[in-house]
């Protein structure tokens, strides 16, 4: 079991890292908290179940486990609200400027009250 703990830790490093090259590599605003999103949203977690399984079923496993149930909550949540805020500043995406969501005029109504 203990071995099966280790792959999940060593699988988890092994997404996060690869979504900090993403994370590098991609060239648009939204792209790269896509590859941040998903590497947090499943890396991480992966890493702490992993702790879980290493450690045992004890107190410290369900503190981790309070960690990761926390962690699938707030990331997806962070990322949504950081993709709301850059439409709401018009930055738009490379190669998708034909989209009504980003060409469209601002109506009266999108004021801030």
């Amino acid at each position: 079991m203990e071995y099966f703990g280790w792959g999940l830790v060593l699988l988890g490093c092994i997404f996060n890292v690869f979504s900090a090259f993403g994370c590098i590599r991609m060239s648009d605003f939204y792209m790269k908290l896509h590859a941040a999103g998903v590497g947090e949203s499943c890396g991480s977690p992966m890493i702490l179940l992993g702790l879980i399984t290493i450690n045992g079923f004890n107190l410290l496993s369900l503190k981790i486990f309070l960690l990761f149930i926390i962690l699938l909550i707030i990331s997806p949540t962070a990322t949504n609200a950081l993709v709301n805020t850059g439409i709401e500043r018009k930055i738009t995406p490379f190669g998708l400027v034909k989209i009504k969501l980003f060409s469209r005029k601002p109506n009266k109504d999108d004021s801030i009250k």
